[in-house]
């Protein structure tokens, strides 16, 4: 008697193989997908957060004329606000490199972090490292 699987057996095997692999590659796939997502919303809001708390000590050393005003994220980080572990892209793994948008509406500061809008619209102060008062 010969031990051993028949052909049909081993492309049984193979198949049934492939159809688990179709079913669940896409699944966990999604999953990465969906948690990449969620951390870089995490650290967005993470960096509005210490944005807060950097404008929060700063704004009376600022410029009363503007309602609006361009934090870069480096700033943040060299005054201690925020680590730049904080700062990378889960997607890219690059290092998050834009802006802060502060502005006052309806009798409060909002906070919106951006990519790549780090232009001024209207009035509004750009603050760099070299301008900020540390104090």
């Amino acid at each position: 008697m010969k031990k051993g699987f028949t052909l049909i057996e081993l492309l049984a095997v193979i198949a049934i193989l492939a159809l688990i692999s179709v079913i669940t590659i896409p699944l966990v796939t999604k999953t990465i997908n969906n948690s990449k997502e969620s951390t870089e919303k995490r650290q967005i809001e993470s960096i509005e957060q210490a944005s807060e708390n950097w404008f929060i000590k700063q704004k009376y050393s600022l410029s009363d004329n503007s309602k609006s005003f361009v934090v870069m994220l480096q700033t943040i980080i060299d005054d201690g606000y925020l680590d730049k572990t904080d700062v990378t892209n889960p997607n890219s793994g690059d290092t998050m490199n834009g802006c802060v948008r502060i502005t006052y509406q309806q009798n409060q500061y909002q906070y919106k972090y951006s990519e790549n809008d780090c232009n001024c619209i209207d009035s509004c102060t750009i603050i760099p490292e070299e301008t900020v008062n540390n104090g």
